[in-house]
């Protein structure tokens, strides 16, 4: 066409538009991502197989008009067999995703995972995780630990602390988790 280079090679960059921006538009992507990235954690975080495609319940309190438009997108990238947006009621057998305070996911397990193998992975984990736990509230109780150890190795010790309590606290949510939807199962 006219004013075309012979190669791509001579060609001046392209130029950023400011008309053709559209704030709500690259707002609205981020949203859908956040909840594809949400999808396919919580598929990962089940287990769930390539060739199973799952049911997803999208409650949100401001996106709802973007998510539905895109709602084909979403069923795509998370293998999804549905996605539905503020459905009036959400099965109790579903994997929660909290994206933020605006958007939450969730996925309907039902019939999908072996709940009993899930526990036992936790509670291995857990069982790793809390001697760990343990030797370094020993340790930070330790006699002279106070007046020895410097304010840098005090802090890291504190940080590697809440990070195990969380840890730990998390994997007991999750077992109970496991133990509420078998009984549901």
């Amino acid at each position: 066409g006219p004013g075309e280079k012979e190669s791509i090679m001579i060609s001046e960059y392209p130029e950023c538009i400011d008309e053709y921006k559209n704030p709500e538009v690259e707002e609205g992507m981020e949203v859908i991502k956040k909840i594809v990235k949400s999808c396919r954690s919580l598929r990962a975080s089940y287990q769930i197989k390539n060739k199973i495609t799952t049911k997803f319940f999208v409650n949100t309190v401001n996106d709802e008009a973007v998510i539905k438009a895109q709602s084909d997108d979403i069923q795509t990238l998370g293998q999804a067999s549905t996605v539905d947006v503020n459905p009036t009621a959400i099965p109790e057998t579903v994997g929660i995703d909290v994206i933020d305070d605006q958007t939450t996911v969730y996925m309907d397990i039902k019939g999908l995972v072996d709940y009993e193998a899930e526990i036992k992975k936790l509670e291995k984990n857990l069982g790793k995780t809390l001697p760990s736990l343990q030797n370094l509230e020993k340790k930070m109780n330790a006699a002279g630990y106070e007046e020895k150890v410097d304010d840098e190795l005090k802090n890291m010790n504190i940080e590697k602390m809440e990070g195990l309590k969380k840890k730990v606290a998390d994997i007991q949510d999750a077992i109970e988790n496991f133990k509420r939807l078998a009984l549901l199962d």
